[in-house]
C-alpha cells in the first residue's frame, strides 16, 4: 500500500505542475490536468495515507490530527479545482482552507514538541500546499500591466467617439428626409422607418447590457460616460466575471439574439429594395468561428475565457458595426428616392452633411487604426511584462518552496536528534537495569529448570495415566452403547403389523436418554417413546430402567391399558430410585407417550406423561394432549387418564421426545419449536414414512448447522 501511495502522490504532483505550465502558456487541457491531479490527491493519495497512518496512531489526539490534516488539504484542493472550473463556492473553500492550514501547522508542531510519537512528515503536505497555491496565484493574480490597462481605456474612448459620430451622421440623414416630406413612396418610407427602429432597438439592447456589466464591476462607483476609466488592471484581466455575466446568466444570448434580429431585418429590407449584400456589416455574423483550436460558438469566442477589457471592446465594436450598417443601408435607400426640386435641394444638403459625417468617419477610422497599432504595440509589451511577472512569480514560489523545504528538513532533523538522544539515554538506563534483572533471572531459571524437568516427568506420567483412563472410559461407553442397542426392540414386530413406519433416533452422545419401545399383548400392539432425565451415560441408565420396567409391567403382569401401565411405571420408578419427595431431592424420572393399538378393530388407546401424540387424519393434524405429570415423584400424583380414539386406514400416528423441537439453530440461533415440527409433518403426510424420515433428518441437520446438538432425539411414525 505504501508503494501505491507513493505512485498516487507523484502522479498528482506531476499533473498539477504540468497543468500549471499549460495554464501559464494558455494551452488547452490545463483544466483537465489540474482536475485529475486534485482527484488523485483527494480520492487516492490522502485516503491511502490516512488509512496507513491511522493504524500507527496511539492516542486520540493523534487521530484527531490525522483527520484534521485530511479535511484541511481536501478542502484546499477542492477550492482550487472549483476556482479553475469557475464553479460557485470556490471562494468559501479557499478562505476556509486558508484558515485551517495555519491551524494544522500549529497542531503539528505542538504534537511534535510534546513527543506524541511518529507523525506524517510535514514535507509532503508543504509540497501539496505550495503547488496548489501556485495554481491559485496564476489564476487569480495574473494582471495586465499598467501600459496595457491604459491601452484598453484609450481604445474604448476612441470607440465611444466614433460611435457618437456615426450615430450623429445617421440622425442627420433621417432628419433631412423628414424635412423633405418623405420619399413619396409608401413602401420606401416604411422601410426607412423600420430600419430606424431596428437600429434603435439593437443599439439600446447593447447599451443596456453593457451598462449592466459596468454596474456589476463598479457597483456604486459606476458612471455611464466614464465607466471604462474606473476599471482596475485586475478587473480588466479577470475573465471569470465576464463568463458568469454573459455565459452563465444568459446576457451573451441576449446580445446574440439582438444581433440576429437586426441582421434578419436589414437583410429583408435589402432584398425588398434590391440592395447589395455588401451593405451588411461582416461583424454581424454570429455563426461558429474558426479559431486556433477548431470551430467555436460565437458566444464562447466573444465572451468565454476572455478578459473583461476585451469583452468591453467587443461590445463597442458590435455597436459600431450596427451603426455602420445602418448608414450604408440609408445611403442605399436614398439613391432610390424620386424627389421634387425642393426635396432634391434638401437631399443634396443632407448628402453634403452625410459626406461630412463619412469624411469624419474615415478620418476617425484612420485615427483608430493608428491608435490600434499603438495599442497593439502596448499590448505586446504588456504581454512580455506579464510573462516576466509570471516567471518571477514562479521563481519566487520555487524559492519560497525551497526555503520551506530546507527549514522543514532542518527542523525535522533537530527534533529527530533530540528525540533520539532521549531515547538512547532511556534505553541505556533500561539496559543496565535489565542486565541486573537478567543476572537474577538466570539464577532463578537455573533452579526453575530443575523443577520444570521434575514436573515434566510428572506430567508425562499423568498423561499416560489419563490416556489409559480415557481408553477405559471410551471402551466402557462403547460397551454401554452396544448394551443399549441390544435392549432396544427390533423392528420385526412393527414391520409385521405396520409395514409403513419409521424410527428417527439421534442420541446427543454415544448413548441416549431417549428410547423407543414396543411389544404385542392380547391382540394389541403397544408402542412408546420416552425422554428420560439427562442424556449420555446417566440418561442411558434411566432408559434401561424404563425399558426393563415396561417389559415387566406389560409382558409379565399382562397390563395393556395405557393409563394403568403409566401408573405402575411411576410406582416402580419411585421405588427403584427411592424417591421420598423431600426438599432438595434429585427429581429423576421420564416423560413418555404410550399407545395401545388393537390390530383387529383399529381402536387406539393413549396415555401420556407430559408428551403428546400427533394423529394425522384426512389431511388434518390432531394433538392428543397428555397429563401434565412426569413419571417420578411429583406434587400432583393423580392417576393417568386413558383416552380412546378410532383409527382408519392411512391414519398416521407420531410419538416423540422434545429433542427435535428444542434444537437450537438457524441464523438467529433459536429453537425449531413445535409449530414448525407440526407443519413439517403435515406438509409431508402424503408421502411414505421412509421419505418422511429423510425429510425430518435433512431438515434438522440443516437447521442445526454448526451448532451443537441440544438433546437426544427420538421420533416414531406409524401409518395404519
Amino acid at each position: 500500500m505504501k508503494r501505491a501511495e507513493r505512485i498516487l502522490g507523484i502522479s498528482g504532483v506531476s499533473l498539477l505542475i504540468l497543468g500549471e505550465f499549460f495554464k501559464y502558456n494558455h494551452w488547452p487541457g490545463a483544466g483537465v490536468m489540474i482536475t485529475l491531479g486534485v482527484a488523485l490527491f483527494n480520492f487516492g493519495y490522502l485516503p491511502f495515507q490516512l488509512s496507513l497512518q491511522w493504524r500507527e496512531a496511539r492516542t486520540g489526539l493523534q487521530k484527531f490530527y490525522l483527520i484534521f490534516r485530511f479535511v484541511t488539504f481536501f478542502i484546499i484542493l477542492t477550492g482550487f479545482i472549483f476556482k479553475v472550473q469557475h464553479w460557485p463556492g470556490a471562494g468559501l473553500g479557499l478562505i476556509l482552507g486558508s484558515i485551517m492550514l495555519p491551524s494544522y501547522l500549529i497542531l503539528y508542531f505542538v504534537l511534535r514538541a510534546r513527543g506524541q510519537g511518529k507523525l506524517p512528515f510535514i514535507l509532503h503536505d508543504l509540497l501539496i500546499a505550495i503547488t496548489a497555491y501556485g495554481i491559485y496565484y496564476l489564476i487569480t493574480t495574473t494582471l495586465v500591466s499598467p501600459g496595457a490597462a491604459e491601452g484598453y481605456r484609450l481604445l474604448e474612448h476612441q470607440y465611444l467617439r466614433l460611435n457618437a459620430g456615426f450615430s450623429s451622421a445617421n440622425q442627420i440623414i433621417l432628419e433631412s428626409m423628414v424635412a423633405a416630406g418623405g420619399t413619396g413612396e409608401k413602401e420606401l418610407d416604411r422601410s426607412i422607418e423600420e430600419l430606424e427602429n431596428l437600429g434603435m432597438d439593437c443599439v439600446n439592447t447593447l447599451d443596456s447590457i453593457k451598462s449592466g456589466f459596468y454596474r456589476l464591476l463598479l457597483g456604486n462607483y459606476y458612471k455611464e460616460r466614464s465607466g471604462h476609466l474606473r476599471l482596475s488592471p485586475a478587473q480588466l484581466a479577470d475573465a471569470g466575471i465576464a463568463f458568469r455575466y454573459f455565459v452563465e446568466n444568459g446576457n451573451g444570448d441576449r446580445v446574440k439574439s439582438a444581433i440576429d434580429h437586426y441582421r434578419a431585418g436589414i437583410e429583408e429590407i435589402a432584398r425588398q429594395h434590391h440592395l447589395s449584400s455588401g451593405a451588411i456589416g461582416l461583424g454581424l455574423q454570429t455563426g461558429n468561428i474558426v479559431g486556433r483550436f477548431g470551430r467555436k460558438p460565437w458566444i464562447s469566442y466573444i465572451f468565454e475565457a476572455v478578459p473583461t477589457g476585451s469583452v468591453i471592446i467587443n461590445l463597442s465594436l458590435l455597436k459600431q458595426m450596427v451603426l455602420l450598417t445602418e448608414n450604408n443601408m440609408l445611403n442605399g435607400l436614398l439613391s432610390q428616392m424620386e424627389l421634387s426640386e425642393e426635396a432634391r435641394i434638401l437631399q443634396e444638403l443632407a448628402a453634403r452633411e452625410s459626406e461630412k459625417a463619412i469624411e469624419l468617419k474615415e478620418n476617425e477610422i484612420v485615427r483608430v487604426r493608428q491608435q490600434q497599432e499603438l495599442q497593439a504595440l502596448l499590448l505586446e509589451q504588456s504581454e512580455d511584462e506579464i510573462k516576466q511577472n509570471r516567471m518571477m512569480a514562479i521563481f519566487g514560489l520555487g524559492g519560497a518552496g525551497i526555503m520551506v523545504l530546507m527549514f522543514s528538513i532542518s527542523t525535522r532533523a533537530y527534533f529527530r536528534k533530540q528525540r533520539d538522544n532521549k531515547i538512547l539515554e532511556a534505553q541505556k538506563k533500561e539496559i543496565s537495569e535489565k542486565n541486573e534483572e537478567l543476572n537474577q533471572q538466570n539464577e532463578e531459571i537455573a533452579s526453575q529448570r530443575d523443577e520444570i524437568e521434575a514436573q515434566r516427568d510428572t506430567v508425562f506420567s499423568q498423561k499416560e495415566e489419563l490416556e489409559k483412563v480415557h481408553n477405559e472410559i471410551s471402551a466402557s461407553i462403547d460397551y454401554a452403547t452396544r448394551l443399549q442397542d441390544s435392549i432396544l426392540p427390533q423392528e420385526d414386530l412393527l414391520q409385521e403389523h405396520f409395514e409403513d413406519h419409521f424410527i428417527l433416533f439421534r442420541p446427543k452422545h454415544k448413548v441416549s436418554g431417549d428410547f423407543y419401545w414396543w411389544t404385542r399383548s392380547d391382540g394389541c400392539v403397544i408402542v412408546a417413546a420416552a425422554d428420560c432425565t439427562g442424556h449420555g451415560v446417566p440418561g442411558a441408565f434411566m432408559s434401561m430402567l424404563g425399558i426393563s420396567l415396561l417389559q415387566e409391567i406389560v409382558n409379565k403382569e399382562g397390563i395393556t391399558q395405557p393409563g394403568i401401565i403409566l401408573d405402575h411405571l411411576r410406582q416402580e420408578v419411585i421405588r427403584s430410585l427411592n424417591q421420598k419427595g423431600t426438599h432438595g431431592e434429585q427429581k429423576d424420572g421420564l416423560d413418555i407417550a404410550l399407545v395401545s393399538i388393537d390390530t383387529r378393530t383399529l381402536t387406539c388407546e393413549y396415555a401420556g406423561a407430559n408428551n403428546p401424540v400427533y394423529l394425522v387424519h384426512d389431511g388434518k393434524l390432531k394433538v392428543c394432549k397428555p397429563d401434565t405429570m412426569p413419571i417420578s415423584f411429583y406434587e400432583r400424583m393423580d392417576p393417568f387418564e386413558t383416552r380412546t380414539m378410532q383409527l382408519t386406514r392411512n391414519d398416521q400416528i407420531y410419538l416423540f421426545s422434545d429433542g427435535f423441537a428444542d434444537q437450537f439453530g438457524g441464523s438467529n440461533r433459536k429453537k425449531f419449536k413445535y409449530t414448525a415440527f407440526r407443519r413439517l409433518l403435515l406438509d409431508h403426510s402424503t408421502e411414505s414414512m421412509e421419505v418422511q424420515k429423510k425429510v425430518l433428518f435433512d431438515t434438522i441437520v440443516q437447521w442445526q448447522g454448526a451448532h451443537e446438538q441440544t438433546d437426544d432425539m427420538v421420533i416414531v411414525g406409524i401409518r395404519i
